[in-house]
């Protein structure tokens, strides 16, 4: 049940000391100071998560914010400093601590809500489960602690949506599996000096998070390749840069010589002329040492035109290729969203527990659950990205026309099976999550990998009917 309401005034305590959750579904209730966007209905604002706030519907990390600023306001009577009386508290990368505001404070509860509040949404705890363990036992393991071995977060350069495979360019915007991207897109500068300097802007503007500025400068002059792609995708990196007005083009690695500067040729005949007069007038020996010389600051250019500044981490675990092809499809097919962000973490989380699995003993009913999982996790991912298209076309045309009878019926089905599907990937991502935390109860987690993925499975046929009937009903109008 995802609440969209958590706070002080909708917690109420039992004479017995017993905390009770109250109002369920009152940020549907006319008259109260709430937010609403078009797919969700969301909390008061002092207590809605960031994401929220900008936009997107909640899921259960958003309860989960909203309790870590309850469990604030209980420390230290009151929130997070912010702005106006009437916003939000700023947003905290690695979450808020109560220790800051009141001093000494046990570590397990400063860390819980710590982790609970942290602004992006992969940060917290999962699930609602996940926190009640970490304050039961005092002993909050934040979601970024047990990520720690994990490759880290990477986003796309172009759509900056998060990339599970960690590849510098998504397959969405061109690119794929770095072991077959073989072309290299440099950045090629306007002649007038206007237009360069507008070129260097805009790199530096999408590079500035990534890459130092000596780095951006050799972008921009050419001298130094911006990413490498396949050579099918090239021409869709090509279209995207040119989208934020950076022309560019594709050379082949292995022709990476032939994007070098003029000047740099000319550095060249220039050593291998002075060396033959040089040889010629004073010491023979030149006449052979300079074109060698020369041959050697050509290899080495040739290796520094083919490593582009932007590129992915080859030294972190892969998956196997038939899981890795699956991924790759369906980030293709995937829309910067939360759908892509929930099986971003889920493959992050599986990488390393398929690094860690042992290379003897029997790991293989894990490792088949592991990609019976994955899959699983695709077209999860899939399906909550159609359903999140859906909820919005339709709550769009709640507004502006007149829809069939039984359509709010419709409507909340198609949430809750929403909901559903994200709460699924949530747990998943929680229990690779213990795994990954107890690397000695990997082999003995078959038997729960499996019992998840058979209850996953069994909620698609309700699914399946919801799809259909927002299908049959969008279709209608």
């Amino acid at each position: 049940i995802l609440h969209r309401d958590v706070k002080p005034q909708n917690i109420l305590l039992d004479l017995d000391g017993r905390a009770r959750l109250t109002d369920f579904g009152s940020a549907r209730l006319a008259g109260q100071s709430t937010m609403t966007r078009t797919g969700g209905l969301v909390g008061t604002i002092k207590y809605a998560a960031p994401e929220v706030v900008a936009g997107a519907r909640g899921d259960a990390r958003t309860d989960v914010y909203a309790l870590g600023l309850t469990l604030f306001f209980a420390l230290t009577g009151d929130l997070p400093e912010s702005a106006s009386p009437h916003l939000p508290s700023a947003p905290a990368p690695a979450g808020y601590r109560a220790s800051r505001r009141i001093g000494e404070l046990p570590a397990w509860i400063d860390d819980a809500i710590a982790c609970s509040t942290c602004e992006l949404p992969g940060d917290r705890f999962a699930t609602a489960q996940a926190m009640a363990d970490a304050l039961e036992h005092k002993r909050a393991v934040s979601v970024a602690s047990s990520l720690a071995a994990a490759p880290a977060r990477v986003t796309c350069l172009l759509c900056g949506a998060p990339d599970p495979l960690g590849l510098p360019v998504c397959p969405r915007c061109g690119g794929t599996d770095t072991t077959v991207a073989d072309t290299l897109i440099f950045v090629r500068l306007p002649i007038i000096a206007a237009g360069r300097r507008e070129v260097r802007d805009r790199l530096t503007e999408l590079l500035s998070e990534r890459c130092e500025a000596q780095e951006i400068a050799l972008v921009a002059a050419g001298c130094r390749a911006l990413v490498r792609v396949p050579g099918s995708g090239a021409g869709s990196v090509i279209e995207e840069l040119k989208a934020r007005e950076i022309p560019a083009r594709a050379t082949r690695a292995r022709r990476a010589w032939a994007s070098m500067p003029l000047r740099f040729w000319g550095l060249l005949a220039a050593i291998v002329v002075s060396g033959g007069l040089a040889g010629a007038l004073v010491l023979p020996s030149l006449t052979v040492v300079s074109p060698m010389f020369a041959l050697l600051l050509t290899l080495l250019a040739q290796r520094h035109l083919r490593t582009p500044v932007v590129e992915a981490d080859e030294r972190s675990p892969q998956l196997p290729p038939l899981v890795q092809s699956r991924v790759i499809q369906t980030v293709a097919a995937l829309p910067p969203g939360p759908a892509r962000g929930l099986l971003a973490d889920v493959v992050r989380m599986a990488r390393v527990l398929y690094d860690a699995l042992p290379k003897t003993g029997d790991p293989e009913e894990v490792r088949e659950e592991l990609d019976r999982l994955l899959t699983w996790a695709c077209d999860a991912a899939r399906d909550i990205a159609v359903l999140d298209e859906n909820l919005e076309r339709l709550e769009d045309q709640s507004v502006s026309t007149k829809l069939p009878s039984g359509w709010m019926e419709t409507l909340s089905r198609t949430e809750r099976v929403h909901d559903r599907l994200v709460q699924r990937l949530l747990e998943l991502i929680s229990m690779l999550g213990r795994m990954r935390s107890n690397s000695a109860a990997i082999l003995t987690s078959g038997e729960e990998l499996e019992g998840l993925a058979i209850d996953i499975e069994e909620h698609f046929a309700a699914h399946a009917e919801a799809v259909r009937e927002i299908k049959e009903l969008l279709g209608a109008r």
